[in-house]
């Protein structure tokens, strides 16, 4: 009794175009519409309302406060510490104060203020019921921090491939709670405005949820997917992956030494030239070398012809110093920015799309002599993941998936040599070795 009580003052409160009590009315504008059950119920419990000329107006929108001023009445979550620059003042304040007070609103999420005259989508409504489930059942909060911590989850919807991987565990448990379904396409539709209709319903079924007793199993057996890494954002797929396990396989491989292939007796000769002595560490000098060449190689590898341009050109400078071949075309020092310009040109001509990030560390810095008499390269060994949505001309590399390949990006120039000449630039970049070739990304 006490939700319905709750539910009907706080519809009837919110006055949309002086709604009128319609409890026993019959609207005509409900007959046939998938949720005129649900509408029918809420009405003869009085909570809620319709409109003066007798319409329901189910497809009509409703705005991000209206849904929070009556969530947060079902929650009972009040707060009158100002949370949103543009919510000060506004006729639902203390409700959407209250409702990130509860963390069921995200302030992250909404960085450009809240909004809260702008229709409130689907994807926003599964997210605030199921904090909102979560915060009033410990049942339903088990299962969404379950939910959080599997690998993957598979939706029954056609659509979520669109979804954020960090969206997909509340809409896993609005689905999984009864209180938000999808289309008779089967798509979710996460980014379509929510109607009254939807919304009264959701409320209704957000009220159920809270007394049912969710079997925490069955819920995971049923939602449980395999990754697909391939759908992963770079950071997404930066986290994922064991960096410390790669880090340990590059370590065992072997390099080529005229002295032997052990990397890291190499690495100790490069950090300690002068001999094992403290005195003579040079690792804060080979660490920024290690970042720098990181540096130049998220630069060269991650490429989109939509942005590239000016600040790309002055970042990629610092690592040029010399004169330069490309393309069979000779560049002196002074016509290095021309070679930048050849670089922007044929980015941009060829709709060049590539994602990539690289996972090292310091003990993978060595020094490498092929011969004796053959001069000192020094050497950074680095495993590339790397994602191409343009067509890279490479064999076995197929568009839009994951791939990793383990590489040495070496200097030109001796670490403790002369410094080149543009003031900016700290050592010349020479290129690098493809250790092993590119495989495709697999789960754990």
């Amino acid at each position: 009794m006490r939700k319905t009580m709750i539910i009907g003052m706080m519809l009837l409160a919110l006055g949309i175009e002086q709604s009128v009590s319609a409890a026993g009315a019959n609207f005509n504008d409900i007959e046939g519409h998938w949720a005129q059950s649900g509408i029918e119920y809420m009405v003869e419990q009085g909570a809620i309302s319709g409109y003066p000329d007798g319409t329901f107006r189910p497809d009509g929108t409703i705005t991000r406060s209206e849904f929070s001023k009556i969530l947060s009445e079902v929650i009972d979550a009040k707060d009158e510490k100002n949370a949103f620059a543009d919510t000060e003042g506004h006729w639902a304040e203390s409700s959407i104060n209250g409702l990130v007070d509860e963390g069921i609103i995200v302030k992250s999420e909404y960085p450009y203020g809240y909004g809260p005259d702008k229709n409130i989508t689907r994807l926003e409504i599964s997210k605030m019921v199921a904090r909102g489930l979560a915060q009033e059942s410990p049942l339903w909060k088990a299962v969404l921090t379950e939910f959080q911590q599997l690998p993957a989850i598979n939706l029954p919807f056609n659509d979520q491939d669109k979804m954020k991987l960090s969206d997909v565990p509340y809409i896993a448990l609005a689905n999984s709670s009864g209180i938000v379904n999808g289309y008779v396409d089967g798509t979710f539709k996460m980014d379509k405005s929510a109607s009254r209709a939807e919304a009264t319903v959701m409320l209704k079924r957000f009220l159920d949820a809270k007394n049912k007793k969710p079997v925490l199993s069955e819920l995971l057996e049923k939602f449980k997917g395999e990754p697909n890494i391939h759908k992963f954002s770079k950071s997404q797929l930066e986290a994922w992956i064991d960096k410390e396990a790669d880090i340990e396989r590059l370590s065992k491989l072997p390099i080529n030494h005229y002295t032997g292939t052990s990397l890291a007796e190499n690495h100790d000769a490069l950090i300690y030239p002068m001999g094992h002595n403290s005195s003579t560490n040079d690792t804060e000098l080979v660490t920024q070398a290690m970042n720098d060449m990181v540096g130049f190689m998220n630069l060269y590898e991650n490429l989109d012809y939509r942005t590239i341009g000016d600040a790309w050109k002055n970042q990629i400078r610092r690592y040029y110093s010399k004169d330069f071949t490309y393309g069979g075309v000779y560049y002196s020092a002074a016509d290095l920015p021309k070679l930048f310009d050849v670089y922007v040109k044929q980015v941009k001509s060829g709709k060049y799309i590539q994602e990539s990030f690289f996972v090292t560390d310091l003990s993978l810095t060595f020094k490498q002599k092929k011969t004796e008499d053959s001069r000192t390269d020094y050497i950074v060994r680095m495993t590339e993941y790397t994602r191409f949505t343009t067509d890279p001309g490479l064999a076995g590399v197929e568009l839009n998936k994951w791939y990793k390949r383990d590489i040495d990006v070496r200097y030109m120039q001796n670490l403790w040599g002369d410094r080149v000449s543009w003031d900016t630039a700290d050592n010349l970049y020479a290129g690098y070795t493809v250790v092993t070739p590119y495989k495709e990304v697999k789960g754990k």
